[in-house]
């Protein structure tokens, strides 16, 4: 079950989306142009604002918005980026639960300010 979402920017542009869950669950990616999603399988939201979409427009990121979207499957994991970036993932166990940490890169240039 995810029990919590959210998001942390650093000063160089770069964007981490933090999921935490109950239990380790597998992971499943499918990246496609300038939308990256990963399928956390078996994973189900209990509470109604981890759906709300998490708005990352007004930084200076690549990342423009992360959704989580609760399926039959499992809860997909949606991640909306300006440019397409390779979108890396990581599962560490933590306690009894799990913590996936989602990192999207720095844009290209953004060292020296963001349009």
């Amino acid at each position: 079950m995810v029990t919590y979402s959210g998001l942390k920017f650093g000063s160089n542009g770069a964007a981490s989306l933090r999921v935490e869950l109950s239990s380790s669950a597998p992971v499943v990616l499918k990246q496609e142009g300038k939308v990256t999603q990963f399928l956390i399988d078996g994973a189900t939201v209990k509470r109604r604002n981890n759906l709300n979409p998490l708005d990352a427009s007004f930084f200076c990121s690549t990342l423009l918005r992360a959704k989580l979207d609760k399926k039959k499957e499992g809860v997909y994991v949606s991640l909306e980026l300006r440019e397409a970036v390779p979108v890396s993932h990581r599962l560490t166990p933590v306690g009894s639960g799990a913590v996936i940490e989602f990192s999207v890169p720095a844009r290209e240039g953004s060292g020296a300010g963001c349009k």
